[in-house]
């Protein structure tokens, strides 16, 4: 069934209007795409600002803030996770990618490519412009695609979920896992010490670490360097020995027979 429903504006204000007026009707929890962090948030932020007001453009936050973190180099909206689907896609597969634009990884994932144009896409709307909305349609749809196949969003939702922590806190790996090790703690009725602040942490007396020889230049025989990183994780991946896909026990087999 073709859900699509094409609205025609005859001002860019009419548009934006429209828009803002949709996004707080479906008042979103998570918002995801494509490269979302690095084009659409800040030129649809920019844009509304430019176009209508910041009064305006900060109702994509629930209390009105949308502010630039100069730390993540992206804006955050207060109160919606920023799930990019481009972020996610990075940090949940295993292998390097040639190319991570959506085109290539859309064909890669699901066998769904951009649609082609000639030209640029001022052109693509002068010449054909039902062409021209369906090229931003199909965008869509191949995300949609690949999360269908992929459920990164709902992997990243479990994993935080177990880790007491905001949804966007997924792109840093220590702060989950000091969430889920600080709920453990609290289950087994250890009660765990707070985190010191950023700024007292320089604070804390020091002490000699490991003693590190220095090195005499000069070529030796008989030395390699063996460098397994993250050797377990990979290991378990390559095997496919992770418990979750444990599927039962094979009675009377023995492996050494």
């Amino acid at each position: 069934k073709n859900t699509d429903v094409v609205e025609a504006f005859r001002t860019e204000e009419e548009l934006l209007q429209r828009f803002y007026q949709k996004y707080l009707e479906i008042n979103p929890t998570i918002l995801s795409g494509w490269n979302i962090d690095g084009f659409d948030i800040p030129y649809l932020y920019n844009r509304t600002k430019r176009v209508m007001g910041e009064q305006i453009a900060n109702c994509l936050s629930p209390i009105n803030n949308v502010y630039y973190n100069e730390h993540q180099n992206k804006y955050k909206i207060a109160g919606v996770s920023q799930l990019d689907y481009l972020a996610l896609y990075k940090l949940y597969t295993y292998t390097q990618q040639s190319s991570y634009r959506l085109d290539f990884i859309g064909k890669l994932e699901v066998n769904m490519g951009k649609i082609e144009y000639e030209g640029t896409l001022d052109d693509l709307y002068e010449s054909d412009i039902n062409k021209y909305i369906e090229y931003n349609l199909n965008d869509v749809k191949i995300v949609k695609a690949l999360d269908d196949k992929l459920k990164f969003i709902e992997l990243a939702r479990g994993v935080c979920h177990l880790g007491h922590i905001s949804y966007e806190d997924i792109f840093f790996s220590s702060r989950y896992l000091e969430g889920a090790m600080l709920v453990y703690m609290k289950d087994i009725g250890v009660v765990a010490p707070n985190k010191p602040q950023r700024g007292d942490m320089g604070s804390y007396e020091k002490f000699a670490g490991a003693y590190v020889k220095d090195p005499k230049p000069g070529r030796y025989d008989w030395v390699f360097d063996l460098d397994l990183t993250s050797m377990y994780p990979s290991t378990i991946m390559t095997l496919n020995i992770s418990p979750e896909t444990k599927l039962g026990k094979l009675e009377g087999w023995n492996a050494e027979e």
